[in-house]
C-alpha cells in the first residue's frame, strides 16, 4: 500500500502547484505522468471487490454501459429493500458479472466516502479549489467504449489506477456549463458538432493524472485488457449562487415586492421601462452594499463540504490544519533552513525547518499526525510553531 495522498502538491507531483494554477487550472488540459504505484492508496482490485460487496448499491449509484449505450437497470438489477425498508432496484451479482464478461463498463457513482484513500484525495482537491466534489470509479475492458464524446460540468481529475486507457481531447470547449437543462439535455449530434477536431491523444498508465477543465470535450477507450480509474470532480461557487442569496435581500425591499406595471399597450411601455430601470438600479445598490458583498464572501468561502471524521475511542475531534500558501518551500543551504515563496524569505531554526517542511508537504494534517512524525518534540513547542504559522497566514486551524 502506497502512502495516502494528503496534499495537492503530492497529488500532482512532479508539477508544482503554482505552475498548475497559473498555466492550466480553468484554462486547458494537462497530462501528468506518474510512477505506477503512485495511486496505490486510492484503489486496487481488492478495494473494488470490497466496495462492491457493500449493500449500498442501487440502479442510480451503480451503472453499466456497453459500447456507448447505457444498459437499462432492469437488465442487471432485481427488486430489493434498502436499509430504510424502501423498495429499490439493486444490482444482481450474477447478472452484473454477465454484462462485465461481455465488455460492459462499470460505473460506481459518489464513492468519496466509501474508501479512506479516495476520501483523502477528494478533500485535497476540494481544499485546493475551495469547492465541493465527488468521486466516480470506472472499470472498463479493452476496446469497449463506455461513453460518447462529451464534456463535464465541473473540473475533472482522472487518476489511472490500473491498466491503460486512451483519451481523446478535442479542440472544442463549452463555455462555463452548469447543472441546468440547457446543458443536460443536448443531443449527441450537438456534442459531435461542437467538439471539433482531436487536439490531443493521451494514453493513461498507472500513476498518471489527467486534468480537464470544465466544458472540455473528450472521450476515452480502454487499451489494455482491463482499466481502472477514478475521476474526481470539483465545482466552485458561481455567480448564480450569489444571485440566489441576493434574492433574500431584495425581498426586504417594497419595490421588488410591488406588482410589475402592465405592458399591454404602447402607452404602458414608458411606465413599464421606468419601473424596470428602478428595479435594476436598486438591485445594483443591494449587490454592492456591505451586506451584499458579505453574502458573496460567504458563498465563496463556505462552499467546501465538511465531512465527518470519527476518531473513536476518542470523543473529541483532533485539531486539523490546512496549508494556505502552496507556493512555499523549505530549502536547506548548508546548516541553514530557509522558508521561501512569493514575497517571503525567512530563516528557520534547525528545529523548525523539518517541521515546516513536513507541514507544507502534507497540505492538510491533524495535530496527532504531526506529533507522531516528530515524537521527540514536546507539545508546547509544536503549539508555539503552529500558532506562529497561523498568525502569518501560512496555516489555518480548521477545527478542534
Amino acid at each position: 500500500m502506497s502512502e495516502q495522498i494528503t496534499s495537492f502538491r503530492q497529488l500532482i507531483d512532479p508539477m508544482p502547484p503554482e505552475k498548475f494554477f497559473q498555466d492550466y487550472c480553468h484554462k486547458r488540459p494537462v497530462h501528468i505522468p506518474g510512477q505506477p504505484g503512485k495511486f496505490g492508496s486510492v484503489m486496487s482490485w481488492d478495494d473494488l471487490n470490497a466496495i462492491l460487496d457493500m449493500s449500498v448499491w442501487t440502479a442510480r449509484s451503480l451503472q453499466l454501459s456497453l459500447d456507448r449505450q447505457r444498459i437499462p437497470p432492469a437488465a442487471y438489477c432485481r427488486n430489493g429493500v434498502d436499509r430504510n425498508q424502501m423498495q429499490v432496484l439493486q444490482p444482481d451479482a450474477e447478472k452484473l458479472l454477465g454484462f462485465l464478461k461481455r465488455g460492459a463498463s462499470l460505473l460506481l457513482n459518489e464513492i468519496e466516502t466509501l474508501h479512506p484513500g479516495v476520501c483523502s484525495v477528494m478533500e485535497t482537491i476540494e481544499a485546493a479549489h475551495g469547492g465541493r466534489g465527488n468521486a466516480n470509479l470506472y472499470c472498463s475492458w479493452k476496446q469497449h467504449q463506455a461513453f460518447d464524446s462529451h464534456f463535464d460540468r465541473h473540473e475533472v481529475y482522472a487518476l489511472q489506477i490500473l491498466g491503460e486507457k486512451r483519451w481523446q481531447i478535442y479542440e472544442g470547449r463549452a463555455e462555463n456549463p452548469i447543472e441546468h437543462p440547457a446543458f443536460l439535455n443536448m443531443p449527441q449530434a450537438e456534442y459531435d458538432r461542437m467538439k471539433g477536431r482531436v487536439a490531443q491523444e493521451i494514453v493513461m498508465r498507472p500513476g498518471d493524472l489527467l486534468y480537464l477543465p470544465r466544458g472540455q470535450f473528450h472521450d476515452a477507450l480502454a487499451s489494455s485488457d482491463a482499466s481502472l480509474h477514478v475521476t474526481f470532480s470539483c465545482s466552485e461557487p458561481i455567480g448564480l449562487e450569489w444571485l440566489t442569496k441576493l434574492w433574500e435581500l431584495a425581498v426586504r425591499d417594497p419595490l421588488f415586492r410591488a406588482d410589475l406595471p402592465p405592458c399591454m399597450t404602447s402607452e404602458d411601455e414608458e411606465q413599464f421601462i421606468q419601473h424596470l430601470s428602478r428595479l435594476s438600479e436598486r438591485f445594483g445598490k443591494i449587490a454592492g452594499s456591505s451586506e451584499g458583498l458579505q453574502l458573496a464572501r460567504q458563498v465563496r468561502n463556505g462552499f467546501t463540504v465538511q465531512r465527518p471524521h470519527f476518531h473513536l475511542p476518542l470523543f473529541e475531534k483532533p485539531t486539523m490544519f490546512q496549508v494556505l500558501r502552496h507556493d512555499l518551500r523549505v530549502v536547506r543551504r548548508g546548516k541553514e533552513w530557509i522558508l521561501q515563496g512569493e514575497g517571503l524569505k525567512a530563516s528557520q531554526s534547525d528545529r523548525e525547518g523539518p517541521l515546516v517542511s513536513w507541514m507544507l508537504e502534507q497540505g492538510r494534517f491533524e495535530k496527532p499526525a504531526l506529533m507522531t512524525a516528530f515524537p521527540k518534540l514536546d507539545e508546547e513547542t509544536l503549539d508555539q510553531l503552529l500558532q506562529k504559522l497561523c498568525a502569518a497566514e501560512i496555516l489555518e486551524q480548521q477545527g478542534c
